[in-house]
């Protein structure tokens, strides 16, 4: 690669960087434009929406322009008009320019996001006796052989719900991701992320991890991963497991977690089911603070999917439970893998 070069991927990874930055960064902000500018917490989700509307309505005719202009001219565009409209809401001195600023911020984003990566959006909608819920998702992806990148953004009504949630569990209202994958050669991947979910109830949780996944040969792939949980209280998680192949179908692995309440120690060996008839099973023994044996049996055939499961866990009764599967259900397919 040469030196051009770097300086073009330099340049591409922070002007990205620096739009996808603009979609969570706002909400640490939210607490001091209430103080200073005012407004309910309308005002506060314009402050956010404002700018993934404008990004994600104008970035196909952004690429566009890209096509007409030239991709270094409309790069160069959007950088300018980004600190602009950076400086406008950062003096901003009423909420209403604020949010006209922030949706400038968003055209720019887009400008910046042109030729990038891939852009996602996605819509759903549920209906219970709460109302006519929406959630909605936008995500964009940046593949490449040494180094990908992406953000997520999720957004839910007050009144949507997903199905099988109970209702003591809350959903959130805003769910963002960042995350970044780095190949280190012999050394494995590298990936990286922060998720934050922020609740109706000013609850927010934070979640940091980190994972290396090696390739040992023969023996499969050695996986380390780091896990931080920040809400009410704080804890960390360590994770070292191995992966093995066994065939097309059958996995093995072994993984030890420690985190604040001990450590324990994972055994599965599970065969996923086949495209049409056939046998699948699962099995998970864990030791720790719990003590646990897992076993589960599917069967696959032309009318449904039957799946036998038995638990036992510190010494208590085994349980069995025998359960039919509605063939036109996704799971009459799924991979128990």
């Amino acid at each position: 690669m040469t030196r051009n070069q770097r300086l073009v991927l330099v340049a591409s990874i922070l002007g990205s960087f620096v739009a996808f930055l603009d979609m969570a960064v706002v909400n640490v902000a939210l607490p001091a434009i209430r103080r200073e500018l005012g407004g309910g917490i309308s005002v506060q989700q314009w402050v956010v929406d404002a700018y993934l509307l404008a990004l994600g309505s104008l970035i196909l005719i952004a690429g566009s322009l890209s096509d007409l202009f030239g991709r270094k001219r409309v790069f160069a565009g959007g950088l300018i008009g980004f600190a602009v409209a950076s400086l406008l809401c950062a003096a901003a001195p009423h909420v209403a320019i604020l949010i006209l600023a922030r949706g400038l911020q968003g055209v720019a984003g887009a400008l910046l996001l042109s030729n990038f990566g891939v852009l996602s959006a996605s819509a759903a909608g549920s209906h219970s006796d709460q109302g006519n819920g929406h959630l909605l998702n936008l995500g964009f992806e940046r593949s490449a052989r040494w180094l990908s990148f992406g953000a997520h953004l999720e957004y839910a009504s007050p009144e949507f719900t997903r199905l099988g949630l109970l209702q003591s569990e809350a959903i959130p209202r805003l769910k963002s991701q960042v995350f970044a994958i780095m190949g280190l050669g012999r050394a494995g991947s590298l990936s990286i992320s922060r998720t934050q979910e922020d609740y109706r109830d000013s609850r927010t949780v934070q979640i940091l991890s980190a994972r290396d996944s090696i390739n040992i040969g023969g023996l499969g792939y050695l996986t380390l991963s780091v896990l931080r949980s920040q809400s009410n209280t704080r804890d960390t998680m360590i994770a070292l497991s191995l992966t093995h192949s066994v065939n097309a179908r059958t996995i093995a692995s072994a993984t030890t977690t420690s985190d604040t309440g001990g450590t324990g120690t994972e055994l599965d060996l599970q065969r996923s089911l086949p495209a049409g008839r056939g046998i699948g099973y699962r099995v998970i023994a864990d030791t720790g603070e719990t003590r646990a044996a897992d076993a589960t049996l599917d069967l696959q055939g032309d009318v449904g999917t039957y799946e036998i499961e038995a638990r036992r866990q510190s010494g208590a009764p085994k349980r069995c439970l025998a359960q039919s599967i509605d063939p036109r259900s996704p799971r009459s397919t799924r991979d128990t893998g």
